[in-house]
């Protein structure tokens, strides 16, 4: 019953399946079940401001980590082509 509640989830809410192979869906429901039966869902509030605010100030914290190895190192930019959603240049 629980995992098809998972898929429910997905469907009614067009989630695409790709996203069940994500590390940080597995890593979710791992933290989940670890939290236990009394872990309340997220509000539509706490989603959009604090905890989106605190997911910004982490990738900041890394992005500056990595500037100061540019600094030390140096940087290069390399690309290996670039293709739209239809593979076309």
């Amino acid at each position: 019953m629980t995992i098809q509640k998972v898929a429910r989830f997905f469907y009614d809410n067009g989630i695409p399946f790709h996203v069940a192979r994500s590390k940080r869906f597995k890593e979710a429901v791992e933290a989940i079940g670890r939290y236990g039966p009394n872990l309340k869902p997220l509000s539509y509030h706490e989603l959009r401001v604090p905890l989106l605010r605190k997911e910004v100030e982490l990738t900041n914290e890394i992005i500056n980590r990595h500037r100061e190895e540019w600094v030390k190192y140096g940087t290069s930019i390399m690309a290996d082509g670039w293709t739209d959603k239809k593979r076309e240049l």
